[in-house]
């Protein structure tokens, strides 16, 4: 009895120490575990797809020791710099959720993906890819386990809270930056008078690779020639320009972007303009929310799906976005000269080439919009919100299509009518789908007297 009690006495000693040797290494090595999951989850995910052993030595080459957890620690972890490591185990994980959400997808490819990211706070990398992992559905909740959320700031190399996972799944929506292109000014102290009333917002809406910027022009003399007095404003869409990026590109969450735009600058309803991806999104905001819309003005797109196949137009995009993510992956163009010179043999316009270039920032010498996530997002793009077929929008609606554009056609006329029943089509003769760029006269003519009626 006696020796069964003296062995229960030093388990229970030998349990107390390991506990606190446990807490020890937990206090002096902070991200150990965060970058330990991160290595044994690549590992597990580098035997199930052996296959792509060339794909994942690459990553390897791109990202020093990578299956060395020791690489990322330091002897000193407070002169360590925590956002180092932080992102290298972002980096890490990215591949793994990638590449178990998409079996179709590379290694290199997930890695790509993660890597265009550029300017994101560690918060919304984290937000981004558990966000994607739940649009696919995953069953791998066992290689995210919370200390993994556990980050450190720079500043303070306090411990933030931990972040709870199920709030970052819900929160899917982006923040949008904005600018004014356009302020009435107030001309009398008289509320009464018309100069001085304020009529609904207009808000520009961009298109796929464009920004708030190709409106600038077009913003600025549309506000200047109004009769009735409008805020005219823009936005960059999200994974566009200035705004956030995200993994998914659906209409129905780009709306809602907007939406929460509109609410955070109190704004009760705007007369929306979009060209192109930017019009479904006018469009899908429109059925969704009908009650926050004025006015929608759609540049040369139609609430339909379009497919290389049938659409020649629609198979120039996907070439021109494969075109640009084949420079990215492949091509070791680092500079704007470089890029434009790779691009030439794909893109041979040189106007579209530096409205492609719009893009890339030449001072960091990186992409603003993540390719890959673009290409990978193409048929999204291309397609139009199922759930809203018998909706309608019984607002008026002008849609404007440029007569060498075969994005509105004869036969796109009834699902036109099926969700716009009080819509009205003009065509701007000799212009192609960039429309409000080629005949930036007429169209802001017709803007005008849209506004003004």
């Amino acid at each position: 009895m006696a020796s069964y009690l003296m062995t229960a006495f030093l388990q229970q000693v030998q349990q107390q120490q390991q506990q606190q040797q446990q807490q020890q290494q937990q206090q002096q090595h902070r991200y150990h575990n965060c970058i330990l999951t991160s290595n044994i989850s690549m590992t597990v995910t580098m035997r199930r797809v052996e296959s792509r052993n060339a794909s994942l030595a690459k990553i390897a080459s791109m990202v020093p020791s990578l299956n060395d957890s020791n690489s990322f620690r330091s002897k000193n972890p407070r002169t360590r710099s925590s956002r180092e490591s932080t992102m290298m185990s972002i980096v890490v994980m990215a591949c793994v959720t990638i590449l178990m959400a998409r079996q179709s997808t590379t290694c290199v490819d997930a890695f790509s993906t993660v890597h265009h990211w550029n300017g994101k706070s560690d918060r919304t990398r984290l937000r981004v890819l558990f966000t994607e992992s739940q649009r696919h559905s995953m069953k791998h909740s066992s290689f995210f386990p919370s200390s993994f959320f556990t980050t450190k700031t720079a500043s303070s190399r306090s411990r933030l809270t931990s972040l709870q996972s199920s709030s970052m799944l819900q929160e899917t929506t982006v923040s949008l930056q904005w600018t004014e292109f356009f302020t009435p000014k107030t001309t009398t102290t008289s509320p009464t008078t018309e100069t001085n009333q304020q009529h609904t917002p207009v808000l520009l809406l961009h298109g796929l690779l464009g920004s708030k910027r190709n409106f600038s022009s077009l913003g600025r003399m549309l506000g200047v020639q109004l009769d009735k007095p409008r805020r005219v404003l823009g936005v960059d869409l999200r994974n566009h320009g200035d705004s956030q990026h995200a993994p998914n590109m659906s209409y129905r969450d780009m709306a809602q972007d907007v939406i929460d735009f509109m609410d955070a600058q109190n704004l009760d309803k705007v007369v929306l303009v979009g060209h192109s991806m930017g019009g479904k999104v006018a469009q899908a905001l429109a059925l969704l929310y009908p009650e926050r819309v004025d006015g929608l003005v759609v540049l040369d797109i139609a609430p339909v799906t379009y497919s290389r196949d049938q659409d020649p137009h629609w198979k120039a995009v996907e070439d021109i976005l494969h075109a640009i993510y084949d420079v990215v992956v492949k091509s070791d163009a680092t500079t704007a000269t470089e890029i434009d010179k790779a691009l030439q043999s794909s893109i041979p316009d040189p106007a579209l080439r530096a409205f492609v270039l719009t893009n890339y920032d030449t001072r960091r010498q990186q992409w603003k919009i993540p390719i890959a996530t673009l290409v990978h997002q193409l048929e999204q793009i291309a397609g139009f919100d199922d759930s809203l077929h018998g909706v309608t929008f019984d607002g008026d609606v002008f849609i404007i299509h440029g007569g060498q554009s075969r994005f509105v056609r004869h036969a796109y006329m009834d699902a036109i009518s099926s969700y716009f029943p009080n819509h009205m089509l003009t065509t701007v003769r000799g212009a192609g789908h960039w429309v409000h760029a080629e005949a930036p006269d007429d169209v802001t003519a017709l803007l005008k007297r849209y506004l003004d009626r």
